[in-house]
């Protein structure tokens, strides 16, 4: 574990029962560890290819508590009303179908014009209205992490999700939305920023996690927290294809899910380390194509 994180009981507790009981819940005890060994290693990537950088003193940012907590609150709401929208309602996936169906008319590769609607329904369902809440509230980019610094790192980690998913194709199992031949296969990849690469790591890491991290003047217990809203983020599209499992079993899987646990711990420590979004979208991208980021 990184020094900067090694103090935090809470983050100590939390890799704990969330590896204990997601192994009960979501698979075998091993799965979580070969987690943590990645999560370690990342991190310990992460941490060596920034060692030159000034290390960030977060009781000199900044903040307004209320301001920061209510831009918290209501962002997260509405990017959780957004997918509860998208899954049960019928004007999102209308919208997603319409346009997968109207470029497809016009000779488009079908995976690409559908990737093409999850798109720009992820923009307007979770980017657009995170953008107008925090810029309304007085956020500037500087606070919110958008400044495209270490941009080399991202594509570093995103070559390894690439080299991981590689062996996913080798073994049968095609990462999620490769298309037939080399411009389609990058459509997707730069399609799937639209769909959460961007919203998600604008809301879960530029605002959630960057406005904890003011407000909680550290990184271990912002870590935390960002992580369990990004856990919870995921609840309604579980629910909506796990028809068959009791809700409350969906539930409890998706907050210990190891996965996406571990995701937004090392994202989240990604834009701490490098004060900014984009090498996450960068990875976070090609780590949801290529299939693989942790197991």
């Amino acid at each position: 574990m990184p020094p900067e994180l090694r103090g935090s009981r809470l983050l100590l507790v939390y890799l704990a029962v969330v590896g204990l009981a997601g192994a009960i819940v979501s698979g075998p005890l091993f799965r979580p560890i070969v987690n943590y060994l990645l999560l370690a290693g990342y991190a310990a990537v992460i941490r060596w290819w920034v060692r030159e950088d000034k290390p960030l003193e977060t009781h000199e940012l900044p903040t307004r508590p209320r301001r920061d907590v209510a831009v918290i609150v209501v962002v997260v709401a509405v990017a959780i009303a957004g997918v509860i929208w998208f899954w049960f309602g019928t004007g999102p996936r209308g919208l997603l179908f319409g346009i997968r169906d109207r470029l497809v008319h016009l000779g488009i590769d079908r995976a690409v014009a559908s990737k093409a609607g999850d798109a720009v329904v992820g923009l307007a369902l979770l980017l657009l209205p995170a953008v107008v809440v925090s810029f309304a509230a007085g956020l500037r980019p500087r606070q919110l992490a958008l400044a495209p610094r270490r941009l080399g790192l991202g594509v570093v980690l995103s070559i390894v999700s690439a080299a991981f998913g590689l062996v996913g194709v080798a073994s049968g199992e095609p990462p999620l939305g490769w298309a037939r031949g080399v411009i389609p296969a990058l459509a997707i990849v730069g399609l799937q920023a639209g769909v959460n690469g961007i919203p998600e790591e604008f809301i879960f890491r530029g605002v959630v996690f960057d406005r904890l991290l003011v407000l909680l003047r550290g990184p271990a217990v912002a870590l935390v927290l960002s992580s369990v809203l990004f856990n919870a983020f995921h609840i309604p599209s579980d629910l909506a294809q796990a028809a068959s499992v009791p809700w409350w079993q969906v539930v409890v899987a998706a907050m210990l899910n190891p996965n996406i646990t571990a995701s937004g711990l090392i994202w989240g420590y990604l834009c701490y380390r490098t004060r900014s979004i984009w090498p996450g979208v960068l990875w976070h991208t090609t780590g949801t194509v290529f299939g693989i980021t942790f197991w």
